[in-house]
């Protein structure tokens, strides 16, 4: 059982055909196609569903890209890297995480909703939301005027939204918390399951397929 997002292009989503695609699913449906197992995909409506998913064995794994921290490693298993993520700031030129009254959307669940939080001083105010969609439209209907996002929702934003046009610009974080080596969750009760998708990794590597993928769906090389 495979844990996905709902309408989180370019991970996971519903394309015109209503059928199940983004950079997330094709990976999982290539480790599957490698494991030769049967994988049924569960799409969740928010980031931090998925977490709670694969940390309470509702789930096998999710290939979320997730930063494996102690917290989250305390409640389900992490296979080898397989993406690299970095964070960006999502605002107007001269607005930053120091300029008051900000309103700052993030994804709950996400390592950046953390960071964020430990920087806000009291007249600022974080908003957070389910699904990158909600995200994009908190700041193009004026609700926030900033956000901190991962590698995903920032190629969201480039190819989804009006932002950029709209003149807000992204600027890369060189936040070391917020920056590694992301991995799949695996569940704590399937450490077999790790190994095998550990495997299963190496071979779409080595046979270019997680190269197809990336190319496939994000505009820029992750892997």
């Amino acid at each position: 059982t495979v844990g996905v997002m709902k309408d989180a292009k370019p991970g996971s989503y519903r394309d015109e055909k209503g059928e199940m695609t983004g950079f997330s699913v094709d990976v999982a449906r290539a480790l599957c196609s490698s494991m030769l197992a049967k994988c049924n995909f569960v799409e969740m409506g928010s980031l931090q569903e998925l977490i709670d998913a694969v940390a309470n064995n509702q789930v096998d794994f999710v290939p979320a890209s997730l930063l494996e921290t102690p917290e989250r490693a305390a409640k389900m298993l992490f296979t080898s890297p397989y993406f690299r993520s970095s964070s960006y700031l999502l605002a107007r030129q001269g607005v930053n995480l120091t300029t008051p009254s900000l309103r700052v959307v993030v994804l709950n669940g996400a390592r950046q909703k953390d960071f964020v939080e430990s920087k806000l001083n009291s007249d600022q105010q974080i908003i957070s939301v389910a699904t990158v969609g909600d995200l994009v439209r908190s700041l193009e209907g004026g609700l926030a005027d900033a956000s901190v996002l991962a590698t995903f929702q920032a190629t969201m934003v480039l190819t989804q939204s009006k932002l950029i046009a709209n003149g807000y610009l992204l600027t890369p974080m060189n936040v070391p918390e917020l920056t590694g080596d992301a991995k799949i969750a695996v569940t704590r009760k399937k450490p077999e399951l790790r190994d095998r998708l550990n495997e299963a990794l190496k071979e779409i590597r080595r046979n270019g397929l997680l190269e197809k993928i990336n190319t496939r769906h994000i505009p820029f090389r992750v892997i």
